[in-house]
């Protein structure tokens, strides 16, 4: 993962967890992947500055401090929905499964880098 690291801190999309350390290895939540999207769009001259009044959603108590300006973004942007069809759920602490991921890689491609 090392060249991925590389270009992830010289391109500003991520400064590691803390300490100088990475987590190569660490499954990435929502809230986290929210984020790095957010900060690889800004970094890619798009607007960023969009946002969403996510303290409706059942588990708002669960976005860190940091998360909640990427996951109003994301939410904004249409990169990131409820993962429940029966409440509103935004799981930040909930590992992005690969469908999630691509899902939401995708409509960052489709709604913000075209």
């Amino acid at each position: 993962y090392t060249n991925a690291i590389i270009w992830a801190v010289d391109f500003g999309v991520t400064g590691g967890i803390g300490s100088g350390k990475f987590g190569p290895d660490q499954k990435v939540t929502r809230a986290q992947l929210a984020s790095f999207l957010r900060t690889y769009a800004e970094k890619k001259g798009k607007d960023v500055s969009g946002r969403t009044d996510i303290t409706g959603y059942d588990d708002y108590a669960q976005v860190a401090n940091w998360a909640k300006d990427p996951m109003s973004w994301a939410v904004n942007a249409g990169l990131i929905s409820s993962t429940s069809t029966t409440s509103k759920l935004l799981a930040p602490t909930t590992v992005a499964t690969r469908a999630q991921a691509a899902l939401i890689i995708k409509n960052l491609c489709d709604n913000i880098l075209k």
